[in-house]
């Protein structure tokens, strides 16, 4: 869908996106593993990730 003059940065930017994420998500594990006591963190985690791919889901609907 990109444009073809773009479509070369577009592509390199992915990874970086993919790697932010991920950092992003371990930090957030990190945070609710030690500030959450009592079993609560993976639900505050999970939580959040699905927020996370309501929003992705959400945002393919009006890419078609």
């Amino acid at each position: 869908m990109a444009p073809c003059k773009y479509r070369g940065a577009i592509n390199i930017g992915f990874q970086p996106s993919i790697t932010i994420g991920v950092l992003f998500a371990n930090g957030l594990n990190y945070i609710f593993s030690k500030f959450i006591k009592g079993g609560w963190g993976w639900r505050f985690n999970l939580s959040c990730a699905m927020f996370s791919a309501l929003v992705v889901t959400i945002g393919s609907i009006f890419l078609s």
